[in-house]
């Protein structure tokens, strides 16, 4: 019997262990335009930082910056910040301020390529009553960050605020004290494209908000291609949030101590804040497996969910959905329960065809062919067109197109 209450919880710097960074904070500072505003003995528009690297350098690929800091306070919109590899050791929190971009003109801060720089903490275990995260952004835009592992932070591996049309790619998030990135207060357009989060874990509060990745008060995020697992809390979480697109991702074995447990947690609000709204996403292509408790959860979402081709497979309750009209299309849900009421719609998804065997070609979690159809499955060409890219005469149902090259 699932806890229906539990479902509803809410769920300087060190560089190579020689300390030659200083306080984790910067600002974007006014642009002098009296002076000369020229970068130096840097390639021009981009700049390099390196474990071993030091501030009488002149932040060239040969000759890079000790600090991170010193490199993000010398970008202007359209330039480059390249983190060398190896392993920072950081000892604070790493605050971006008041720095942007534009549309056209992003600013990046990137792994170099073919490197992969370990951002690692002094975590998890919390230093103080109120840690920071690892990187701390606020009033952020159009930056790109790429191409990094971020450990082991004494609260959020990444946290940003008031932070719009950004984009985390390619992330390796794992042993944060909190989520491994989180969304918040009014942050919206943003993309998280790719990231790796997990084994992230909340020690002081028994697990009970350390998701993958967290939404909270934001609106119009992209989330894509994301895998998430062993997150103490749940996979992904989009509390008392609006709008956003979950795409192609993956989320399996959530849920530890009093964690929720949930793959995709899809809304939610505090209860001393009755008329705020969270729903209204579309979530399409994921699959959520093996969780403690629940693959989809509505969660009180409060505005209509779209859900499209999705797949569940031994979640406790595959999905839940309850209260407004959430539409559940071309889903898949397998050695799991559904819990749905009269408000819903639900066309085509196999438990409406009466389809309980789909027929995969593979159980195995580490098989390429891992829930995706064989060529004589029910579900082939059984789905209803909402939209979503197809192969055939119909869409099959769930997250997998099938191909014949699949086999």
């Amino acid at each position: 019997m699932v806890n229906r209450r539990q479902l509803l919880q809410r769920g300087g710097l060190v560089a190579g262990g020689v300390g030659v960074f200083g306080v984790g904070y910067f600002s974007r500072k006014p642009t002098d335009s009296s002076g000369d505003n020229s970068q130096s003995a840097a390639d021009e528009n981009t700049y390099f930082v390196g474990p071993n690297g030091s501030e009488s350098n002149p932040g060239t690929k040969d000759q890079p910056f000790g600090r991170i800091e010193t490199a993000i306070d010398a970008v202007d919109p359209g330039d480059t910040v390249y983190l060398r590899g190896g392993n920072y050791d950081l000892e604070q929190t790493i605050v971006v301020q008041n720095v942007s971009g534009t549309m056209h003109n992003r600013i990046t801060i990137a792994g170099y390529p073919g490197e992969r720089p370990v951002l690692r903490f002094d975590g998890p275990e919390p230093q103080s009553s109120d840690p920071g995260p690892g990187i701390m952004m606020n009033n952020v835009d159009y930056v790109t960050i790429e191409n990094m592992i971020i450990r082991d932070s004494p609260r959020r591996g990444l946290h940003a605020a008031e932070s719009t049309n950004n984009e985390f790619r390619d992330l390796v998030m794992m042993n944060n004290n909190h989520a491994g990135i989180g969304l918040h207060r009014r942050s919206s357009h943003n993309l998280v494209r790719n990231v790796v989060s997990s084994n992230n874990y909340d020690r002081g509060t028994n697990g009970t908000n350390a998701d993958g990745i967290q939404c909270s008060y934001s609106t119009n995020n992209r989330i894509v291609g994301c895998e998430l697992f062993e997150n103490s809390d749940d996979g992904l979480d989009l509390w008392a949030s609006t709008a956003c697109e979950v795409e192609r991702c993956r989320s399996w074995n959530n849920g530890r101590d009093e964690g929720n447990g949930n793959g995709f947690k899809l809304g939610g609000s505090p209860e001393d804040e009755p008329d705020s709204e969270s729903g209204g996403h579309e979530v399409s292509r994921n699959v959520a497996f093996q969780n403690e408790n629940i693959g989809f959860s509505y969660n009180l979402a409060t505005v209509p969910i779209q859900l499209y081709n999705n797949t569940a497979w031994q979640n406790a309750i595959n999905y839940w959905f309850e209260r407004v009209d959430h539409r559940l299309v071309n889903n898949l849900s397998v050695n799991g329960d559904e819990s749905l009421d009269g408000n819903i719609t639900t066309t085509t998804n196999n438990w409406d065809l009466g389809i309980t065997n789909p027929t995969f070609q593979s159980h195995q979690v580490d098989s390429d062919r891992f829930l995706r159809l064989a060529a004589d499955s029910p579900c082939v060409d059984a789905g209803t067109d909402v939209g979503v890219t197809f192969f055939g005469n119909a869409p099959d149902l769930g997250a997998y197109e099938y191909r014949p090259t699949d086999e």
